[in-house]
């Protein structure tokens, strides 16, 4: 039987690290290729909500007559939307947290098993999951501005109460007194 030695003990050991590195690293691979697709779909659902909001303020004020319902319709499609984004994102980064915890715990083991050359490859993914992270932490803060423009413009309900009272009685008014001139 032949004897193992430090040498092929070693070996074995640097095999089974490079296993493990490449079982740890392809989720943060992908993820890194993916993510900004994600982003992409994202982005188109804000585009939508916000878009279909400015279409029915506009539309109510431009005295171009729209069904009270199809308004609040368009108006909940923007709290839909943003639901979805933000529940992606977080989503997304509770995902990414766990597979960077999971790097973390991996290049400790490696680090105290004393194989530099995997911690140090290990230690470099890890840093880009770092910045990763904090690039899709920035990402949701941009998704969390939207929201305010729908608190900001008044709710559809009473636009389509109020759209004839301001613009509607300068013109009446005219018109009463051109007649009451002839």
């Amino acid at each position: 039987m032949k004897r193992r030695t430090k040498g092929d003990e070693k070996d074995r050991q640097t095999e089974i690290n490079a296993r493990l590195l490449h079982f740890f690293i392809k989720p943060v691979l992908y993820l890194r290729v993916h993510y900004l697709q994600i982003y992409i779909y994202l982005s188109i659902y804000l585009s939508m909500s916000v878009y279909s909001y400015l279409a029915m303020y506009l539309s109510i004020h431009l005295h171009i007559y729209l069904n009270l319902f199809i308004s609040i319709c368009l108006y909940l499609s923007i709290y839909l939307s943003l639901f979805i984004s933000i529940f992606l994102s977080l989503s997304l980064l509770i995902f990414y947290l766990f597979i960077y915890i999971l790097l973390y715990a991996h290049y400790l083991s490696i680090y105290l098993s004393h194989s530099t050359e995997a911690a140090d490859i290990t230690a470099l993914w890890c840093s880009a999951a770092v910045v990763d992270f904090i690039i899709i932490i920035i990402n949701i803060m941009i998704l969390l501005i939207p929201i305010s423009l729908p608190i900001t413009l008044p709710h559809p309900v009473f636009l389509h109460e109020q759209r004839n009272l301001p613009l509607r009685r300068p013109l009446l008014n005219r018109h009463h007194r051109r007649r009451h001139q002839n």
